[in-house]
């Protein structure tokens, strides 16, 4: 089980390792993750992409029960067990990780996509569909058009249309980003709503509960 008041703290200390500033390597493969629960157990999917056309590099899965329900604010709790025991699985970890889940927009300033980040040390950005904290004005209805998320004043996270009349995202660093590279990677891989390793990794998750538990 979980035990909130200490999950809580962890959150408080490791937020003072997140470093947001431009990445110090080249990104060429970018990497995406996401876990499908279904009763007791779930699945995480991760897979690497090269950045120049997003081909589909290498894709790696783990399935394990999971005893730690959904709370939010602590999302990384239930999630990363999962996530570290697939990425451990690839040949080659990836230069960037787009995570499906906040960065630092996030009660703590640190949801899931900054605690992989930190813990792996490797460049994160969270990508989120619904906002979990914050204020913000909707973004122009282009493509690329954005507005800031804020929280008690503070930027926290960039909301940004990815398609021309499409509901926006939820975008934060998580780790070894900034808001700026954060924003270029996003539609750098975006072809619709979702970035596109997103979206692989969002179907074969689903797909793989659906048919393996």
């Amino acid at each position: 089980m979980l035990n909130l008041d200490r999950a809580v703290e962890i959150q408080r200390r490791l937020r003072t390792k997140v470093i947001l500033q431009p990445p110090h390597v080249s990104i060429n493969l970018i990497g995406a993750c996401d876990v499908s629960f279904k009763s007791q157990f779930g699945v995480a999917v991760c897979a690497t992409f090269n950045l120049h056309d997003l081909t589909l590099v290498e894709t790696a899965h783990h399935i394990m029960p999971t005893h730690i329900p959904y709370v939010p604010g602590l999302l990384s709790f239930r999630e990363l067990p999962f996530i570290i025991r697939t990425l451990v699985k690839l040949q080659r970890m990836p230069d960037l990780l787009l995570v499906d889940g906040h960065g630092i927009a996030h009660p703590r300033r640190f949801g899931l996509a900054s605690h992989v980040g930190v813990v792996l040390n490797i460049p994160s950005i969270g990508c989120a569909k619904s906002c979990l904290i914050g204020e913000y004005n909707p973004p122009n209805l282009t493509r690329g058009a954005y507005s800031w998320l804020y929280d008690d004043g503070e930027k926290i996270g960039l909301v940004i249309r990815t398609a021309t009349n499409v509901n926006p995202i939820f975008v934060s660093p998580g780790h070894k980003v900034d808001f700026t590279t954060a924003y270029k990677f996003i539609l750098r891989t975006t072809k619709h709503r979702i970035p596109e390793p997103l979206r692989y990794v969002d179907i074969a998750s689903r797909n793989l509960a659906t048919k393996s538990i």
